[in-house]
């Protein structure tokens, strides 16, 4: 019952509220929203800004103070996923492969503006369940809930995990 919405932002400026997003809340259910900010420069070796700076230096404020103002308005239960799978060293997302602190200083900087504008939006910490997953939580004051991502792209990138195998092959 729950309906699942993908966004993703790949650049700094406010562009107003996606119109899948306001589908979503036409059908009346309970939201869950995973949030990827994408820096517009994919290549993190070339010492360009990466996104977790631009977020941490405020340049994505307006465009997270258009949506905490658009959720605040909305009746609906919401959960807001931000930047999963933020521990797996792959090259997959733009917050892999960075510093742990650098990741939770932008999920507290972002969770402080939504629980600000919308209280009533839950924030949710999806890591993959990767060694050193602990290295990146930002908090029990910003998470309100913690999934873990099942067989996720970053999971395939990497031959960490154990191959997957039937219930009756164990």
């Amino acid at each position: 019952q729950i309906r699942h919405l993908g966004l993703r932002w790949n650049n700094t400026s406010g562009a107003g509220v996606p119109d899948k997003l306001i589908q979503l809340w036409e059908t009346g259910k309970p939201a869950l929203l995973t949030l990827e900010i994408w820096s517009q420069v994919m290549n993190r070796y070339t010492g360009q800004k990466n996104m977790l700076d631009q977020i941490n230096d405020g340049e994505f404020d307006r465009k997270i103070n258009e949506l905490a103002a658009y959720l605040s308005k909305q009746t609906q239960p919401v959960w807001l996923r931000l930047n999963p799978e933020m521990e797996v060293h792959v090259d997959r997302y733009p917050w892999q492969m960075t510093s742990p602190a650098k990741y939770k200083a932008s999920f507290q900087r972002i969770a402080g503006m939504i629980r600000k504008a919308a209280p009533g939006v839950k924030m949710v910490w999806a890591p993959a369940g990767y060694a050193g997953t602990e290295e990146y939580w930002p908090g029990k004051s910003y998470v309100d809930l913690v999934t873990v991502t099942l067989k996720s792209g970053s999971e395939g990138m990497t031959d960490k995990y154990p191959e997957e195998k039937s219930l009756t092959a164990l």
